[in-house]
């Protein structure tokens, strides 16, 4: 327990870090385009402060670990229609000048799961994913879902590069990352992995390679009904 603490309150020390940072560059933004009134403008830095705080909110939740037990709340949902309502409109596709479009494809099927812990799996996803598309200027960014019923499983992928061979056998491990140290500390997937297990789902990287010759696709494997 007190490893695992020390885990989570050096991850969230980095995110609050993180986050708060964002929040300040949103808040300038919304300055800067008062004088002009682009409400459109103004409104997607609205949007972008809400997303950040609810982020660091269901983060912070962690610590507190009497209250997150007591809140955690298994609900029976169809996970494609889901994961579509928690995705729609999300500021993560955008990355600094990137704008990352988002693929939603299979069928649908119902799974118990923890909702605000899968949100914050896919927000995860979603972050890592758009780092690395913007990271290499990928033409046309895209991030993937696509749903396979039959199998009760989700593939999560992304046109980029694929992974590093020198983290892909430690993907999932706690501080395993090829970012500088001010841009991650390899928490991501570990907090994945951990999230997904409470309602008792896995996820592994898939053997496919795309046209870098490099693994790419994750796969999430939700337990029989």
């Amino acid at each position: 327990p007190i490893i695992g603490s020390s885990i989570v309150s050096e991850t969230l020390a980095h995110e609050i870090l993180r986050l708060s940072g964002n929040v300040q560059r949103y808040c300038m933004n919304i300055w800067r385009q008062l004088e002009t009134s682009k409400d459109d403008i103004i409104k997607r830095n609205v949007m972008s402060i809400e997303s950040d705080i609810k982020f660091l909110t269901r983060y912070t939740s962690v610590l507190d670990v009497n209250s997150y037990c007591r809140r955690r709340r298994y609900e029976n949902v169809s996970i494609k229609v889901t994961t579509n309502e928690l995705l729609k409109d999300s500021p993560l596709f955008t990355y600094k000048n990137t704008n990352v479009l988002f693929c939603i494809l299979g069928g649908d099927f119902e799974t118990k799961v923890i909702i605000d812990s899968y949100k914050v799996i896919l927000e995860n996803m979603i972050i890592n994913s758009t780092y690395w598309l913007s990271k290499f200027n990928i033409k046309k960014p895209t991030f993937t879902i696509n749903f396979i019923s039959s199998e009760r499983t989700i593939e999560i992928y992304d046109n980029g590069v694929g992974i590093d061979e020198t983290v892909s056998q430690t993907l999932f491990e706690p501080f395993k990352t090829n970012k500088p140290l001010e841009e991650g500390r390899g928490m991501g997937l570990y907090i994945v992995k951990s999230l997904l297990e409470e309602f008792g789902a896995n996820i592994s990287l898939s053997s496919d390679l795309n046209e870098y010759n490099n693994v790419y696709k994750f796969v999430v494997k939700f337990p029989g009904e």
